[in-house]
């Protein structure tokens, strides 16, 4: 042990060995961030200091063991000997009394500091890293009122040693430590002023670097129902819906109030830390059964928002598990699990009340006109956010049925912007949350739904069969963290006045409306640029696009390699995750996961899927066909075309570029369509997948691998182009501007689109989602191709031929002959 150490160090540290290894027989440490050395960026060649709040030596022994499970630097050095490079000492800024922590700094803590920092003043060399090390017993925030119980076993920040032993009995499997981003000791000295002044700041920063850590980490208190109701019928906006509906249905205002309290009974989570202790001991087993991982990226980009922010998380919706797996993995990153929003369908017993304690709070699919409920459920939306609990909702209102992003529903996300108009004291943040899976266990489901099959009801049967999940495999989870998105700097970009707009809260500003959709949409499309791709999607991606859904084996990894590659070189976004590990790797994940068949044969195995397989199969690849829409897109015109001029290709690729933006919410504006386009056009050239000769651009030899590797590229949007030609080649039979009911024409596309596909030889579950086709139509209206009238009537620009054309180009020639033939029989419908 080094000579350096005091005695007080020398003797905790000593104890450390044989207390270290008794302690841990019990406790069970989680690390915040999992890696700090990456992600907090800790250089372990400067002197490191680990700041901690108090002295406690259950805390030390946990930095001790901990900071040597992770490869970290590990506290040896007094803190007044860290100039040589590599030493690491550790700093507690209080005592620990027999009953409750000692108050103020202890003379000779404050003496640490200051000497400290007068060697660094005097060695202007001298740099050290301070890194404020948190440690919790448990991540129970408590209720409101005192009780001994909650003294003797919930985690207190001015336990004394007493109390300490308590917690750490009762809390030691749920310990969670959390290292902050390092203090650099050089740039508080490079302030210029004096040591104790110095010494002053760095204690203040400190501390508050502390209170922010536990609050980001626990959380505010937990209310009761009780005393939410209680406070929410005190509210102007509450009392006023209470009187109305007194009038209008001529009852006392009692009775009023008494429906008005039912409804908080009806709507409000009642979060308690049993119970999400209860979630993490059982969804650590559940996960450990059916995954083989959950895949977390990009967290740290939210550990400098969460202390000073609230948070709004909306999360892509794949499987009832989102709810679930959302909050376990949140939990685990150290922030405060979120109060969720669920359909009222899930409240049945007793999955409503095990999730409402876990933080659920239930809303009805439609609000339907009720005032007092809509009332009830704005100012309970605004209590979550101003009392500082972070909330998640599904901004797609439902679970995807084809894997895509669905359109958003936008009615939270205004009662969100309306709260932050009334309050805006503490900035909310929209965190987009991108969330995917090897395998979703309701997908075969999701295929009988869209070729019309009645949902089934949420209820106490279905949850009793959940218990064959258990039994099945689903390979790995993805979760990806977007951008965060700032509300106020949202609103100054937009509307710099909103301020004194939204003063009078009874009045909603005009330009509220196309606010929320915009934002919605960036949303959606921030969740698309954090997509984490897993091995099952290339898979899919390449084999679904193969003619047969059955390739060589060899072939399959070159063009799963080539893909991936080409992804690579024109990267979608810097946020997008891509598969670690060889191509081999993923097509052993990939196999593992779904039941494609292997056929053995001597010169060579070859991989195939059978159609039922084909079509489950669709749902993965469109989590992440966005990737590829647009490399796909100009790998389309090649199909048909040996060669083309690269302007011609970046003129027909803008103008159909708003339409894949639009279903697959692409981040590039329209008017960058054609940059975006040539940039592509660049990696494919890099890729070997195009060849420029002069002005010219000319897809390989048609015996070369990198051939077949364009064609099953462009394939990868085929039947997204295929819709986008019927829909086109019906809205031409309406070019003579004669008015039509859009919901028929949609449901005609529909018809049409899957009669061609059952005609072709497949069964493309999107053929089957009529919304697919409302998009595009919506997207032709905004490009002024298509006209809304009255009563659901629309009419169609001339324009629309010229579309129609182009889209027939693309295609093959049996689809193009199959449409025009089925077009020109169609009777296109009578003016209404």
């Amino acid at each position: 042990m080094s000579p350096q150490l005091s005695a007080l160090q020398r003797n905790k540290l000593g104890f450390f060995f044989w207390l270290r290894k008794l302690i841990y027989l019990w406790v069970r440490t989680k690390i915040v961030p999992q890696n700090p050395l990456d992600e907090l960026g800790i250089d372990p060649t400067k002197p490191v200091c680990y700041i901690l709040s108090n002295n406690s030596l259950s805390d030390l022994m946990v930095l001790d063991e901990q900071t040597r499970r992770l490869g970290l630097p590990i506290p040896r050095h007094r803190a007044t000997s860290l100039r040589s490079p590599g030493a690491v000492a550790f700093i507690s800024l209080q005592r620990t009394g027999l009953l409750q922590m000692e108050r103020g700094t202890p003379k000779d803590v404050h003496g640490q500091l200051l000497s400290l920092i007068e060697q660094a003043k005097a060695d202007p060399s001298m740099e050290v890293q301070l890194v404020p090390t948190s440690v919790f017993w448990g991540r129970n925030p408590g209720k409101d009122e005192k009780s001994v119980l909650k003294l003797a076993f919930f985690d207190d920040e001015h336990a004394g040693m007493l109390q300490k032993m308590f917690i750490v009995i009762a809390q030691g499997r749920s310990n969670f430590i959390q290292f902050g981003k390092p203090i650099s000791l050089r740039n508080l000295v490079d302030e210029g002023a004096s040591a104790p002044d110095t010494t002053k700041k760095l204690r203040r920063v400190v501390r508050v670097h502390f209170r922010r850590q536990r609050t980001g980490a626990l959380g505010p208190s937990l209310p009761t129902r009780s005393l939410v109701a209680a406070h929410l019928l005190k509210t102007r906006t509450v009392r006023e819906a209470i009187a109305e509906e007194a009038r209008k249905k001529k009852i006392t205002l009692n009775k009023a109030e008494v429906l008005a309290r039912k409804y908080v009974q009806e709507i409000a989570s009642e979060q308690q830390y049993s119970m999400v202790r209860l979630f993490d001991l059982f969804l650590s087993y559940v996960w450990r059964k059916i995954f083989d991982g959950i895949v977390v990226r990009h967290g740290a980009r939210l550990r400098e928002l969460d202390q000073t922010h609230e948070f709004v998380y909306l999360p892509s919706h794949r499987s009832h598990l989102d709810y679930l797996l959302f909050s376990y993995s949140i939990y685990y990153e150290g922030f405060v699990p979120p109060h969720i929003a669920a359909g009222i369908n899930l409240d049945f017993w007793p999955l409503g009340p095990l999730l409402r304690r876990g933080g659920a709070f239930f809303l009805r699919r439609t609000f339907g006109g009720n005032r007092l409920y809509t009332a009830v459920f704005n100012e309970y939306m605004h209590y979550l956010l101003t009392k500082g609990h972070p909330v998640k909702f599904y901004l797609e209102g439902g679970r995807s049925r084809t894997g895509r992003l669905l359109a958003p529903k936008t009615g939270m996300l205004a009662m969100v912007v309306q709260s932050f108009f009334r309050d805006s004291t503490k900035p909310i943040v929209l965190i987009p949350v991108y969330i995917g899976y090897d395998k979703v266990m309701e997908v075969r489901t999701y295929q009988s739904e869209l070729r019309g099959a009645k949902k089934s009801k949420e209820s106490v049967s279905g949850l009793m069969k959940a218990r064959r999940v258990l039994k099945n495999y689903f390979g790995k989870a993805y979760i990806g963290f977007g951008e965060p998105l700032h509300l106020a700097k949202h609103l100054d970009e937009r509307h710099p006045a909103w301020r004194e707009e939204t003063k009078n809260p009874d009045e909603k500003p005009k330009w509220l409306h196309p606010f929320v959709l915009d934002l919605a949409d960036q949303v959606m499309t921030r969740v698309n640029s954090t997509a984490v791709v897993s091995p099952l999607a290339i898979f899919a991606l390449v084999l679904l696009s193969s003619q047969q859904k059955a390739m060589a084996e060899e072939e399959l990894l070159y063009m799963m390699e080539k893909l991936v590659s080409s992804m690579r070189a024109a990267p979608y976004s810097r946020d997008v995750s891509l598969p670690d590990g060889t191509t081999k790797d993923w097509l052993k994940h990939a196999m593992s996961v779904c039941k494609a068949e292997r056929f053995h044969h001597p010169i060579g195995d070859v991989i195939h899927l059978d159609e039922r397989e084909s079509v489950l199969l669709t749902y993965y690849r469109n989590n992440v066909l966005h990737l590829v829409a647009m490399p796909s897109l100009v790998a389309s015109f090649f199909q048909h075309n040996e060669t083309m001029t690269e302007d011609t290709l970046v003129s027909a690729c803008a103008r159909l570029y708003p339409f894949l933006q639009a279903e697959f919410f692409l981040r590039w504006p329209p008017g960058d369509a054609e940059k975006v386009a040539r940039g592509v056009i660049e990696a494919l050239v890099s890729e070997k997948l195009l060849f420029r000769h002069g002005p010219e651009l000319r897809r390989p030899d048609f015996t070369s691998q990198d051939f077949a590797s364009l064609k099953i590229l462009g394939r990868a949007l085929g039947q997204t182009l295929e819709r986008y030609a019927v829909s086109a080649a019906l809205l031409a039979q309406h070019a003579d501007g004669n008015p039509f009911l859009r919901k028929d024409f949609e449901t005609r596309c529909q018809l049409m689109a899957q009669r061609i596909s059952i005609l072709n030889g497949r069964s493309e579950p999107e053929f089957f989602d009529k919304n697919l086709f409302k998009t595009f139509v919506d997207r032709l209206k905004d490009l002024g191709l298509a006209h809304e009238l009255d009563e659901g009537r629309m009419t169609v620009d001339p324009r629309i031929a010229s579309t129609s054309a182009q889209s027939l180009g693309l295609l093959s020639t049996d689809i193009r002959q199959s449409i025009l033939r089925m077009t020109s029989t169609e009777a296109p419908g009578g003016p209404v």
